[in-house]
């Protein structure tokens, strides 16, 4: 008879999975947020390279027309390209920073959520556990479990769920 009970109480990756997509709108605006974030930065190293294509070796000429548009007559020098694409990474570099810093918020933020709603389930399952087998492990073993696993979990969710954007 207790059989049926403990299979619908069990927690698996399924189940977890089902919470975090709960979250469904904060997901995807969360990797919104990290692919926003990979646009920013993937583009600063190959920015340099570029410059010293056009500017110094003389091969090619696209960007020199884009900065062209950005930049007065008297500053389409190498000095006017140099400054423009410093500010441009500049530029980037802070927008890359502050959607890390906005993902790292809001995935944290749901693998917090995820793990208390476990924590709750967990708790109220501590409720039907007889006091004979509570008692057979001790306070301190059940209080370590739910407390450290749990902690375990959220650091993997979080991570987990940060990354999921690669």
């Amino acid at each position: 008879m207790h059989e049926p009970a403990q299979r619908t109480d069990r927690l698996t990756w399924a189940e977890i999975r089902r919470l975090a997509l709960r979250h469904k709108k904060s997901l995807w605006i969360a990797n919104g947020v990290a692919v926003l974030a990979t646009l920013c930065s993937v583009p600063i190293p190959l920015l340099l390279p570029l410059l010293v294509d056009e500017v110094l070796l003389g091969h090619g000429d696209a960007a020199l027309k884009v900065m062209n548009h950005a930049l007065p007559l008297g500053w389409q020098k190498a000095a006017g390209y140099i400054g423009l694409m410093l500010l441009v990474t500049l530029f980037l570099r802070c927008g890359a920073l502050v959607f890390n810093v906005v993902q790292a918020r809001l995935f944290a933020r749901l693998a917090k959520d995820i793990v208390y709603r476990i924590r709750v389930r967990l708790i109220e399952r501590l409720k039907r556990i007889s006091l004979g087998e509570y008692e057979s492990l001790g306070s301190g073993t059940v209080t370590t479990h739910l407390v450290t696993d749990l902690d375990t979990l959220e650091i993997g969710r979080s991570t987990r769920l940060n990354s999921s954007h690669c």
